[in-house]
């Protein structure tokens, strides 16, 4: 690898770094609205949606300056969309048994609720699936197995800045010594790894960032449910119930990660190659 190559790639890691930090502005954003009689979790949600939606907006300007619109242009026609029919059922599946609480909420919180988690999925797949994938694309140009490398690569980043989300949680330095917390956020940044080996996939094999966007949204959406409860779920004690429960979630993101890699080695390099250089 010549040094350029790797100079350009920490260069786009050093950009990722920035724009998720730049997330940070939800929280005075969210103590100003607080500020104006807002709900606390209308609030949180508002200020999400107002950061990334900029966010987002620097990002497609970024995309186009380096030269990588075509890669993942809402413009291309989009194929192989049957890819998207078993996540579609399996993400169906986690709405439905989540409906009632969607219905409990307030209109305005779940209308916001969703409308967070779509500029999750706009702002995270732009960035990363938009714009550090293609960049690692070029990196390992010619190589073997470029797609699935770069996607590993590109998913890796993608759960370790999630640790950004240590800083968003009260007293973070005392949770620190919780066990359960650094677990859950070791969790959380192995899912987020996975999900976005998924997510590139989904891209790669239909060709628009529209799809992935959606997907992501979903996936979010679906799993962020807990955010709507207004009381707190009832934890198993059993052992036995905790751990059937971890198993399953494992093998679940095992077969999200194995999808993944299936549709990234049965994508056309060329043709994805072929795009990004069109433009540079």
């Amino acid at each position: 690898m010549s040094l350029k190559k790797l100079g350009n790639l920490v260069n786009t890691f050093t950009i990722v770094l920035v724009f998720m930090l730049f997330l940070l502005l939800v929280v005075p954003l969210n103590n100003f609205l607080e500020g104006y009689d807002f709900a606390e979790m209308d609030s949180r949600y508002i200020s999400g949606i107002i950061v990334r939606i900029f966010l987002s907006l620097g990002v497609i300007i970024l995309i186009k300056k380096h030269g990588l619109s075509r890669f993942s242009s809402p413009k291309n026609k989009p194929y192989n969309l049957y890819v998207l029919v078993f996540p579609l059922i399996v993400v169906g599946a986690g709405f439905t048994a989540n409906w009632e609480v969607y219905l409990g909420a307030e209109k305005l919180t779940v209308l916001l609720f969703f409308g967070k988690h779509l500029s999750v999925g706009l702002f995270e797949e732009v960035l990363f699936r938009g714009f550090v994938f293609p960049k690692c694309l070029i990196y390992f140009k010619n190589k073997r197995n470029a797609l699935v490398k770069s996607s590993i690569m590109t998913g890796s980043l993608f759960g370790f800045v999630h640790l950004i989300n240590l800083f968003r949680e009260p007293n973070v330095m005392h949770l620190f010594g919780e066990p359960d917390f650094i677990f859950n956020i070791i969790s959380q940044v192995f899912a987020v790894m996975v999900i976005g080996v998924f997510l590139a996939g989904i891209l790669v094999r239909t060709g628009n960032i529209i799809f992935s966007i959606f997907m992501h949204f979903l996936i979010n959406s679906s799993l962020g449910s807990g955010e709507l409860r207004l009381a707190e779920l009832s934890i198993p004690d059993s052992e036995g119930s905790l751990w059937l429960m971890s198993a399953l979630i494992i093998i679940l993101f095992a077969f999200i990660f194995i999808w993944g890699l299936m549709m990234l080695r049965e994508s056309d390099t060329k043709r994805i190659y072929s795009l990004i250089e069109g433009d540079n």
